[in-house]
């Protein structure tokens, strides 16, 4: 039987995925309660630290954005095997649910895209969409050190609008206030199966 509680974030290049997964990670680790967080594009980035690697350089971290490399990656890798991201994704997934057992548990994707959203609420997952103004998408994509920018408007980032979300995350102000959203986002999800806190961070 699976308990756990799976969520999936989806939000153009910037809106602060990554960073509400890490909320969501820091406050699981607060009340007790497993967590994992896995990526559909993982592939991608193998593929991106390949080329990288033949090209006779270094990327700082596996998970550094080479924005522009990462959408043409994505964009070829779904051409030739449509179903690579979701395969891989399944695979990873019952790596995870096998080492968390059968006690409840969160797992978070934290990179959906349009072309996964009917798969990954098919396997069950809750899709919640994270916002933030454009200028305020760009100017995190800046400050986080991409080696070069993603187009929101590339075929990969595109038609996000048309997914229907379970829930919104607002990532427009400063990040206490994305830590409530974030929290208020987990809480819901898990209904009256919440554990009580241990402590609050931050």
């Amino acid at each position: 039987m699976d308990d756990s509680v799976k969520i999936a974030l989806y939000g153009p290049p910037g809106s602060g995925k990554s960073s509400a997964a890490g909320i969501l990670e820091d406050y699981c680790g607060a009340i007790g309660l497993p967590c994992a967080v896995i990526k559909l594009a993982d592939p991608l980035y193998e593929a991106q630290s390949a080329v990288y690697r033949i090209a006779g350089a270094n990327l700082d971290d596996f998970y550094q954005k080479d924005g522009e490399l990462l959408n043409s990656l994505g964009r070829h890798m779904r051409r030739i095997n449509p179903m690579l991201l979701h395969d891989r994704f399944l695979a990873r997934l019952h790596d995870v649910r096998s080492a968390l057992g059968d006690a409840p548990s969160l797992v978070v994707c934290d990179d959906m895209r349009f072309p996964d959203h009917v798969f990954m609420r098919s396997i069950g997952f809750t899709l919640v969409r994270v916002f933030a103004p454009d200028e305020v998408c760009l100017s995190r994509r800046r400050e986080r050190g991409d080696l070069s920018l993603a187009s929101p408007t590339h075929v990969t980032e595109n038609n996000l609008h048309v997914i229907e979300p379970d829930g919104s995350i607002d990532n427009s102000g400063t990040f206490p206030a994305l830590r409530r959203s974030v929290i208020e986002t987990l809480e819901k999800a898990l209904g009256a199966s919440a554990p009580e806190p241990r402590c609050r961070r931050g």
